[in-house]
């Protein structure tokens, strides 16, 4: 790849620039694409200088991609993207293999993207500009950076602007979020949801706040976020001496989330129940190859685990619940990022949670005998607050969560051996979810 991104890059006898080297980032395989992220060091031949780029792909499986390049080479043809002083080409395309190769930020379903980190579309300025209140403001500074962005499907945007009034010398700034979409059904969805959520969200005792939503642009599919305060939870937990309170703040938080009414904006939101036998039974099979004892205790966990399986309650579910999606300020607390939320079992977020609370540096911290007690303390405050019936399934459905965890934990990637570590990790987490399901700690 390393040789193909130079002679497309910088083709023989112009040798702008020089791919130095070519490394993935990754790759995903999704139901009709497999997307692809590469870094590429270029150096700059007459100063020596080597600087980052990334360069994505879209491979296709069917003939979506030959509709793609002919839409490109109608609307994006001989399109550039400046990278340090030259232009490079924005895109490729391979028809042989069916797939399109794009130098960042530019992106074929993310249109605004590249623009934006530039200089705002006309309706976008309007609407920031209108941020600042009445009268006529002229926008003095826009920085906009994508602190996010996943090729082909979504993209967030940090922008900071600063303007002044026409008629004086006064001067103000604000930072806002905006978030693409691929699709506009997509962004027009957010929008509702993301407006139900902070008008739902304004009681004055209600433990829980969202980020206000500003605007829909549907030419942009674009949703434009203000900023919300506070320090993002995993930052807390990293910290030696993390207080307990803001895992207690966090579980008030989400469980006000799941005690939401939101069943109007919500119905057409409907996920696939999750089949937790058949997991059960795949999850049981992956530790076939780990030797006699840990298979026995495995099997003899997966059992505990099937008899607790009750039928789950149903409530609005975050479904990519974790410290770094909760930010505190003082009592308040704001969730971010509502793109999976759906009507569906509640404790998969509170799983989710508590098993990244075990990991987090200083979240399982062991003072004078009292391990885990950051998990411990944000199941106690979480289980108060929701109805009773809920924790009937709690054990079993975490002790499902941290065998999950214990199956990939001591495996290395394309088969090599993982470190030690990883392997007493992995039996540490048996050890948790047999005490899980047995309720030995809670």
């Amino acid at each position: 790849m390393q040789t193909y991104f130079q002679h497309w890059l910088a083709p023989e006898g112009t040798p702008a620039l020089v791919v130095e080297s070519c490394g993935v980032d990754f790759v995903r395989d999704a139901s009709s694409r497999s997307l692809l992220q590469y870094t590429l060091q270029l150096r700059e031949p007459e100063t020596d200088i080597v600087t980052p780029q990334v360069v994505t792909g879209v491979v296709y499986d069917s003939d979506r991609g030959d509709t793609i390049w002919q839409q490109l080479q109608q609307t994006a043809a001989g399109a550039t993207v400046p990278v340090h002083g030259h232009a490079l080409p924005a895109w490729t395309y391979l028809p042989a293999l069916q797939t399109l190769f794009q130098v960042y930020p530019f992106d074929v379903r993310l249109p605004a993207l590249a623009g934006m980190l530039h200089e705002p579309p006309p309706t976008l300025r309007t609407t920031v500009l209108s941020e600042f209140g009445e009268g006529s403001w002229e926008l003095t500074r826009w920085e906009a950076e994508a602190v996010r962005y996943r090729v082909d499907m979504r993209a967030m945007v940090r922008i900071d602007v600063r303007a002044r009034r026409a008629d004086s010398e006064g001067a103000d700034s604000r930072r806002l979020y905006a978030k693409l979409y691929r699709e506009q059904a997509e962004g027009r969805d957010a929008f509702t949801l993301q407006s139900a959520l902070w008008e739902r969200t304004q009681g004055d005792n209600l433990p829980l706040s969202v980020a206000r939503p500003v605007a829909y642009l549907p030419e942009l599919r674009t949703l434009l976020l203000a900023e919300a305060s506070g320090r993002r939870l995993l930052q807390i937990l990293r910290d030696e001496e993390a207080p307990l309170s803001s895992v207690t703040q966090a579980a008030r938080a989400v469980a006000a989330l799941h005690q939401l009414p939101l069943d109007d904006v919500l119905e057409t939101r409907q996920r696939v129940a999750r089949d937790d036998r058949s997991r059960l039974a795949t999850l049981a099979a992956s530790f076939a190859d780990d030797g006699p004892e840990i298979e026995s205790q495995v099997r003899e966990i997966v059992a505990a685990i099937a008899t607790g399986l009750d039928e789950a309650p149903v409530a609005p579910t975050h479904f990519d619940l974790k410290p770094g999606h909760i930010l505190l300020d003082g009592d308040r607390v704001t969730l971010l990022d509502f793109d999976k939320l759906a009507p569906a079992d509640p404790l998969v977020d509170v799983t989710n949670l508590v098993a990244s609370l075990g990991k987090t540096r200083g979240g399982g911290r062991d003072r004078g005998g009292q391990a885990h007690e950051m998990p411990r303390a944000f199941i106690a405050e979480y289980f108060a607050h929701v109805p009773a019936a809920w924790y009937a399934t709690f054990p079993a459905r975490y002790a499902m969560a941290l065998l999950a965890d214990a199956s990939t934990s001591g495996r290395g990637q394309r088969g090599r051996a993982e470190k030690a570590g990883r392997a007493s990790r992995a039996a540490t987490l048996i050890q948790q979810a047999r005490a899980a399901v047995t309720q030995q700690v809670w």
